[in-house]
């Protein structure tokens, strides 16, 4: 499921991207009608899913953070142990 979300958010983000410089003349009215149909619908679909994606990236991004650190200290303990053996 991780993977169909990163290729989703790596499709969906660029289209998004791209369509969002090209700016609205639209009238709120019309903003709001466009949202209630179908392809209005979907993009608010699109949009809660990139929004969720990126809550999901940084939430990985911490624990993968907080697992090299463990590591890192992991390491620093063993090579501390492996210099009193040899004393």
């Amino acid at each position: 499921m991780p993977r169909f979300s990163k290729l989703l958010f790596l499709t969906v983000g660029p289209i998004l991207a791209l369509t969002s410089c090209i700016g609205s003349h639209e009238s709120a009215a019309e903003r709001e009608h466009n949202a209630n149909t179908a392809a209005g619908k979907a993009g608010k679909a699109a949009h809660a899913v990139a929004k969720e994606t990126g809550k999901v990236a940084r939430a990985a991004g911490k624990k993968l953070a907080e697992a090299a650190h463990q590591a890192h200290d992991g390491w620093k303990e063993a090579a501390s142990q492996d210099q009193q053996k040899s004393k």
